[in-house]
């Protein structure tokens, strides 16, 4: 099952590039199963030439605002 919660409640970009970062640390499959989704087969979120899954990346980042 996907963790996180509404897009809406994600408001901090220093939240996204926390959850980029580890998206870099873990590797791509290990983010993505550890928030539960599959890999995304049509929307991503593109930075500095690396394609990131933009449902785990979107839910990640309001994961680690919990835990501020």
């Amino acid at each position: 099952m996907a963790t996180g919660g509404k897009l809406e409640n994600l408001t901090q970009s220093a939240a996204v590039e926390r959850a980029m970062e580890e998206f870099r640390v873990l590797g791509r499959d290990a983010f993505i199963e550890k928030y539960g989704f599959k890999p995304s087969r049509d929307f991503f979120v593109i930075r500095e030439g690396r394609a990131y899954d933009s449902k785990p990346l979107g839910s990640g980042p309001i994961d680690v605002r919990r835990a501020i």
